[in-house]
């Protein structure tokens, strides 16, 4: 059953911020890019979140799509 969650931050900015310094693959992927390339992913990111917003002047609502998948015996 595919679900939605709604990711909630102050901004898109925080939201950058956040996943930049605590989740692994973003964390590691601003790591390897350098200041340049990782100034380009930040605006690219950004851009994404920004077009994806529901929550306008109250914060950044995102919603992501996941699969639930419950096994039952």
């Amino acid at each position: 059953m595919m679900r939605t969650f709604a990711f909630r931050y102050r901004s898109a900015g925080h939201w950058v911020e956040i996943f930049r310094d605590y989740y692994g693959p973003i964390h590691s992927a601003f790591a390897k890019l350098g200041a340049d390339r990782g100034a380009a992913l930040e605006a690219d990111l950004l851009s994404l979140l920004r077009s994806l917003d529901e929550g306008g002047a109250d914060g950044l609502v995102a919603p992501g799509e996941y699969l639930e998948i419950v096994i039952t015996k």
